[in-house]
């Protein structure tokens, strides 16, 4: 059970990251640029920050995944 949650959360962590990061990157319109900035900055704090990553990496680790 702990897997599906697991994985469910770090894909839709990289999604956000890729569809944020593409917004950014692409779109010509400023504001919506500005506002992905915005976002990705968050999604990457929250993925990243207080070792978010590091506890994600320990817990895959513990359920034999890595």
């Amino acid at each position: 059970m702990w897997t599906i949650v697991i994985v469910t959360y770090a894909v839709a962590l990289l999604a956000l990251l890729l569809a944020a990061g593409w917004v950014a990157l692409f779109v010509k319109d400023h504001r919506r640029a500005t506002r992905a900035t915005g976002i990705l900055k968050i999604v990457l704090a929250a993925t990243l920050g207080s070792g978010g990553l590091f506890g994600l990496l320990i817990r895959l680790h513990e359920l034999g995944l890595l």
